[in-house]
């Protein structure tokens, strides 16, 4: 009877991980979505205040590190911020 308490004890874990990962996989799905449609549309420029772009990505990444998936779940999109900045 103890295995099998301990067995679903671990079994809810690796549930709960398969759920947190299942949840990071939609945000980057959606991400890469919207990213996708950003080259159908006509481009509008504008001026650009860089440290209010900065701050805003910054309370983001803070933002995701509150979150069971931590700084790793932002590490694709800051790829692709500065791939797009030095562009």
């Amino acid at each position: 009877m103890g295995s099998r308490c301990g067995a679903s004890s671990e079994g809810r874990r690796h549930l709960q991980t398969v759920v947190a990962s299942a949840k990071r996989m939609e945000r980057l799905i959606e991400d890469l979505l919207a990213f996708s449609r950003l080259g159908r549309q006509p481009l509008s420029k504008q001026a650009l205040r860089f440290g209010d772009l900065l701050r805003d990505v910054l309370d983001e990444l803070q933002k995701a590190q509150a979150g069971p998936a931590g700084w790793k779940s932002s590490w694709g999109a800051c790829r692709i911020a500065r791939a797009m900045l030095l562009c």
